[in-house]
């Protein structure tokens, strides 16, 4: 029900790796559920670093009834102008269900192009993991851990990818959203924040802050993500 692959989802080693994204496509871990059947979702979300800014557009469709196929990317600015950061797809289906007050399990596999700033090189990353979910008091709480691995055509390496994440709910309209995540080497990222809904059931809003645990400031973004659902979109 999210993003891909969010801007840096590994920040700590430079590539990317999952998205989604719990609530909104600006966050990284997984949650385990997808768009409800022949019903569609557009994420868009900005992600402000500090030497750069990320636009990221993710729409995603569920035509089949459990498979949610997302597609999209990121158009960062250089030197030389506007260009596609990013290129990914992704596809993630539910194992098992997620009921309240029980566990959910998914599966996402996908892939992300990465063009570098500058020689406009290109980068392919390969990625699979299981998002597991578990609703606490009533989906009052929910908790959500990942793990899998992402391969690069240039490292010719497979390494570990993990996260955990909560959604904690405050009011009707406002959940507060925080996560870790990182590899199996270097260290990992943070971000936190809270997620608002402007029309039940159609538009959410979310604000978070994130960065490299134990850096100062190089790692530090801001991001404003926007979902919009459409459901019945698909015959």
């Amino acid at each position: 029900m999210k993003k891909i692959l969010a801007s840096g989802a590994l920040l700590a080693s430079g590539v990317v790796a999952s998205p989604n994204a719990m609530a909104s496509g600006a966050l990284n871990v997984d949650d385990a559920a997808i768009v409800e059947p022949h019903a569609c979702q557009l994420e868009s979300w900005l992600r402000f670093n500090r030497d750069r800014t990320e636009r990221w557009f993710m729409p995603a469709c569920n035509a089949t009834g459990n498979l949610e196929i997302a597609a999209g990317g990121a158009v960062q600015r250089d030197i030389q102008g506007p260009y596609m950061a990013h290129a990914q797809i992704q596809l993630k289906t539910i194992l098992k269900k997620l009921q309240t007050n029980d566990v959910g399990i998914g599966l996402i596999a996908g892939a992300d192009r990465e063009t570098e700033a500058g020689g406009r090189e290109n980068v392919l990353h390969s990625y699979a993991k299981i998002p597991v979910t578990l609703s606490l008091s009533d989906d009052v709480f929910l908790l959500h851990v990942n793990l899998g691995a992402i391969y690069s055509n240039t490292q010719h390496a497979a390494r570990l990818t993990w996260g955990m994440g909560m959604e904690k709910m405050l009011s009707r309209r406002v959940t507060s959203i925080a996560e870790i995540y990182g590899e199996d080497k270097g260290k990992p990222s943070y971000q936190a924040g809270l997620r608002t809904v402007l029309i039940p059931d159609r538009v959410e809003l979310s604000t978070t802050f994130g960065n490299v645990i134990g850096s100062a400031r190089a790692g530090q973004f801001i991001a404003i993500a926007i979902r919009f659902s459409l459901p019945g979109l698909l015959p």
